[in-house]
């Protein structure tokens, strides 16, 4: 019986300048890992997770995605159909969160249907070296209704609070249009119902 429960699948994709960690960050939540060494990529990588969530099985794809602007026509094929998109900066690193800003101000403009956008900041742990402060980068989340976290794959820190986050608030919008489309069907039925009228003799 197990295997004919059906598996709900949500698409997260992953914009980040190159060896700015995202990729750790990733491993850090999936396998619980670190080794910033071990994967060396110029274009995608692909991870999922099976999570549960209200009893329901969850497959969570995450789509890490690098060099965006240089093979922007390429990649819009994998941000299409992606429920939420996390654009990650590197707090040591001011051009990466420039990048992201960049990153965002394009993607909002070209896929409208996304759910959640989200601003993560990687390696908190390297607090003394920092060009982004925190302050910055939440207000710049908040005035374009983004969550935020600030994380360290390193240190294991916020990981699994960000991801968990921006998942449950994938399932709460999806929820919500749900309820809304059903809602919008119900009126145009109700509009389309013929009136029933007495028979004249």
């Amino acid at each position: 019986m197990e295997d004919n429960i059906k598996i709900k699948v949500y698409k997260i994709v992953l914009l980040g300048d190159n060896y700015s960690g995202t990729t750790c960050l990733i491993r850090r939540y999936i396998y619980n890992e670190y080794d910033p060494n071990k994967y060396s990529h110029n274009t995608q990588f692909f991870e999922k997770k099976i999570i549960s969530e209200n009893g329901n099985k969850l497959s969570i794809q995450f789509w890490d995605i690098f060099n965006y602007q240089r093979y922007y026509s390429f990649n819009r094929f994998y941000i299409n159909n992606s429920h939420g998109i996390i654009f990650t900066y590197d707090i040591t690193n001011r051009a990466s969160f420039e990048n992201a800003i960049q990153r965002l101000n394009r993607i909002k403009e070209d896929f409208k249907e996304i759910l959640v956008f989200a601003l993560v900041g990687l390696k908190s742990d390297s607090f003394y070296d920092k060009e982004v402060r925190e302050e910055e980068a939440r207000k710049f989340a908040q005035d374009n209704n983004m969550l935020y976290y600030l994380t360290s794959a390193k240190s294991n820190i916020n990981v699994e609070n960000c991801f968990n986050g921006i998942i449950n608030e994938i399932i709460r919008k999806e929820e919500i249009e749900n309820e809304n489309k059903n809602l919008i069907k119900l009126n145009n039925m109700k509009r389309e119902r013929p009136s029933k009228k007495g028979c004249l003799k």
